[in-house]
């Protein structure tokens, strides 16, 4: 089984959650990973992606947004990849979660990282999840940020 670190943020910032899906999609980029983030509709995507250009002065993320980019054999696909869709085609190295709710294919991921908001409804459904990755054996871990 896989690991999953589960992200309790104190901020109750509306873009909080997506500053640290940035700052944690970043680090996983840059150790190597293939990232996808998971968001829970389009509203979401459109801040998230738009805040992946600008979140750092000096750089900005590769990213795109699944289904956005045209598949050509020729290109390598961008290391983080954005979506609403849980059902999509191979697993990435680290899947950042922001949907709310379960991914379809946890079994198959190594990393996943689950971001979970200030709010009462949040932790909630957070501690929900959390129980259903303890059940099924995932090794957890928690940081408050």
């Amino acid at each position: 089984m896989g690991k999953v670190d589960f992200y309790i943020l104190s901020d109750a910032g509306a873009d909080e959650p997506l500053r640290v899906t940035c700052r944690l999609a970043e680090k996983a980029w840059r150790q190597g990973n293939r990232v996808r983030v998971q968001v829970a509709d389009a509203n979401s995507l459109h801040r998230l992606d738009d805040l992946m250009w600008t979140f750092k002065q000096e750089s900005f993320l590769p990213h795109e947004v699944d289904g956005q980019t045209p598949e050509s054999p020729e290109m390598d696909p961008a290391p983080v990849v954005l979506g609403t869709d849980t059902r999509y085609t191979g697993a990435p190295d680290v899947l950042i979660n922001l949907a709310g709710s379960l991914p379809e294919n946890a079994d198959e991921i190594s990393r996943i990282a689950e971001i979970v908001p200030a709010d009462e409804d949040s932790k909630r459904a957070g501690r929900k999840r959390y129980r259903h990755y303890r059940e099924r054996g995932f090794e957890l871990d928690i940081h408050e940020v």
